[in-house]
């Protein structure tokens, strides 16, 4: 059964939604706020990799749903765009103040856990 059929049906399978999220994770794993809906590396060709026939209104109708609705912000014919943790109404300054009290939040939990032995 094709994947569209599935979505008119409204059944969409464990397996195309985990696929799905796993393409959507990479990206923003990698802090790119934006994923590519088609080309070599975009959500198409990644589905059709899997064996999922999508097509770019398959997969803009799947993100519209959840779970994909508390990290896709959007996704149109060409991309996707993620959600960031930041709000991008905070202008660069505050944006860097706050990337390095995350690190250093991130750091400091790590010398904690190495010091306790929590990961000896």
């Amino acid at each position: 059964m094709l994947i569209r059929e599935l979505l008119r049906e409204g059944e969409i399978t464990d397996d195309v939604k985990n696929d799905l999220m796993d393409f959507i994770i990479t990206y923003k794993n990698k802090n790119q706020p934006l994923a590519p809906m088609s080309g070599a590396n975009g959500a198409v060709e990644y589905m059709r990799n899997l064996d999922h026939d999508m097509t770019v209104n398959d997969i803009m109708t799947l993100l519209s749903n959840e779970p994909f609705t508390d990290i896709v912000e959007r996704s149109g014919p060409e991309q996707i765009k993620l959600k960031t943790i930041i709000p991008d109404h905070v202008n660069a300054d505050e944006k860097e103040k706050e990337e390095k009290k995350l690190v250093k939040t991130a750091d400091n939990v790590a010398d904690t856990t190495v010091k306790s032995g929590a990961l000896a």
